[in-house]
């Protein structure tokens, strides 16, 4: 089954837009290139449920359009890591900006050397500097929000966990160390990492939310605190599905959307893994929901190994 492009896609909205301007309303074609009908939502009487913001004028339509999805959000493409660049190490960093003398560097270098040597365990470089005293864990914060060139927040500016409660599965949030801080107007997510952001996971985010996300990292110990507190808010309803195939997790997927029918659903490709959002009616189609208004699903497809 065909993945939909972006040019039927777009092909459709045209269909569209032209159906608005001979009725004065908007009537959605089926959004599957493949149906055969020709139907408008018009005629055939059937509002819920969308995907992706698109009409399916049958169960098997909309199948093929989760399938569709599927295989573009949850294909090899999203396993793949991101590509290395270079980044001046820490230390360096820190003797760049005046937090360190080169000796100190040297003498840190050194002495963590020969600590590893002993115990076998490597202590990162961060957590030796703020252990040993030499400087405070807000100036790592920094230094390491300069290497990534992300930035750094403070928890007592951006911190409101009750308003951003739906925004994460908290699967996910633990998984990817990930915690949502606070909404502005609908628009903007602030996210705070626990260590490198995860961009797959910042853009599944805006996907599922319809919002901009500004990813950044705070300090340790603030992270820990605002990890707790999201933890401890009730998210929305979440369950696990998996599949040993696209077409097998299509199948599924499609019976819960059929059957429970909401207003629209979403699905958002992480690393591999999909994380399906089901609206409810009357819920608000941008920004962050209220967690009673939403229903999460974390897909994956689980290869069973070949009959001998």
């Amino acid at each position: 089954m065909p993945v939909v492009t972006e040019l039927q896609e777009r092909k459709s909205a045209d269909m569209d837009r032209e159906g608005a301007r001979g009725t004065g309303r908007v009537f959605s074609h089926c959004a599957n290139p493949r149906c055969g009908t020709g139907w408008l939502q018009l005629w055939r009487g059937r509002n819920a449920p969308n995907f992706g913001g698109r009409w399916a004028c049958s169960t098997p339509c909309l199948q093929e359009l989760v399938l569709a999805a599927i295989v573009s959000e949850m294909g090899a493409g999203n396993y793949a890591s991101p590509a290395h660049t270079h980044r001046v190490p820490l230390g360096l960093a820190l003797v760049e900006h005046g937090d360190l003398s080169p000796e100190q560097l040297r003498q840190v270098v050194e002495d963590r050397r020969r600590a590893g040597q002993h115990t076998r365990v490597a202590i990162p470089m961060g957590n030796w500097l703020i252990g040993g005293g030499l400087v405070s864990e807000a100036v790592v914060t920094r230094a390491i929000g300069a290497q990534w060139g992300c930035p750094v927040f403070s928890l007592h500016d951006r911190y409101r966990p009750a308003e951003v409660a739906s925004a994460l599965p908290r699967f996910l949030a633990e998984a990817f160390g990930a915690v949502p801080l606070c909404a502005a107007q609908d628009e903007l997510l602030y996210v705070a990492f626990s260590g490198p952001v995860d961009r797959s996971l910042a853009y599944a985010m805006e996907r599922i939310l319809r919002m901009r996300v500004i990813a950044g990292i705070l300090p340790d110990t603030d992270f820990e605190r605002a990890r707790s507190a999201f933890l401890a808010e009730p998210g929305p309803a979440m369950r696990m599905a998996e599949a040993r195939d696209p077409a097998a997790l299509a199948r599924m997927l499609t019976r819960i959307i059929e059957r429970e029918k909401p207003a629209d659903a979403a699905l958002a490709g992480i690393h591999g893994y999909g994380w399906l959002r089901m609206r409810k009616r009357g819920a608000q189609v941008q920004g962050v929901p209220h967690c009673e208004e939403v229903s999460d699903i974390l897909c994956a497809i689980c290869e069973m190994p070949a009959d001998d």
